[in-house]
């Protein structure tokens, strides 16, 4: 069933030429033998989009794929955005049934604090939302440093903390950098601000 429904998001998701090159970078890294990336796309670029298409190849590779967001409206949010697509997601949240045999999950860092159940569900390909958030949370941590997971791709459009002592590279070793908005416009993609 999961195969047809992404024969239909490959139908509706339509990637820009600068996604489809950040995906490719994103695959070059993991032949690289990177297995922790920092993917960073600011607002406009379309992270989700991007992160859409990177989970439906996962899919169709047989993978198994945890979306990890750090609060509940974004549980919700991405599961209709995954669906949107076709895509057939199941959630870690405590408003959803669970359904851990669901080869895509959309997981709620705080409901897996209290699921330890779950944890597995993040031992395949797992995608942290927001990283410059989710992936600093004491479990995430804890699991990206300990090297639970087989790839870890962190999502942001803000590649820092504000801690000095906090460093992304202290749980990413590699760096997919989107075009920035400067960049965005020229290619007409944004519209440019006005200041007054």
């Amino acid at each position: 069933m999961q195969k047809s429904l992404l024969a239909e998001s490959s139908a509706k998701l339509q990637l820009r030429p600068y996604q489809l090159q950040v995906k490719k970078d994103l695959y070059s890294r993991i032949r690289e033998g990177h297995s922790k990336i920092l993917l960073v796309a600011g607002t406009g670029a379309g992270k989700t989009e991007c992160a859409t298409g990177i989970v439906a190849d996962a899919l169709s590779r047989g993978r198994k794929i945890a979306f990890v967001v750090h609060r509940d409206n974004l549980v919700r949010q991405t599961v209709a955005r995954f669906s949107k697509y076709g895509l057939a997601p199941s959630a870690v949240h405590p408003d959803f049934p669970k359904q851990y045999d669901n080869p895509l999950q959309v997981v709620s860092i705080q409901t897996l604090t209290r699921r330890k159940d779950a944890i597995h569900l993040l031992d395949d390909l797992t995608i942290y939302d927001e990283a410059h958030l989710t992936a600093w949370m004491r479990l995430s941590k804890d699991l990206i440093l300990n090297g639970h997971h087989k790839i870890v791709i962190g999502l942001t459009a803000t590649p820092w903390r504000l801690s000095k002592r906090e460093e992304m590279g202290d749980l990413f070793s590699a760096l997919v950098l989107a075009p920035l908005p400067h960049e965005l416009i020229k290619q007409g993609y944004l519209v440019p601000p006005k200041y007054w």
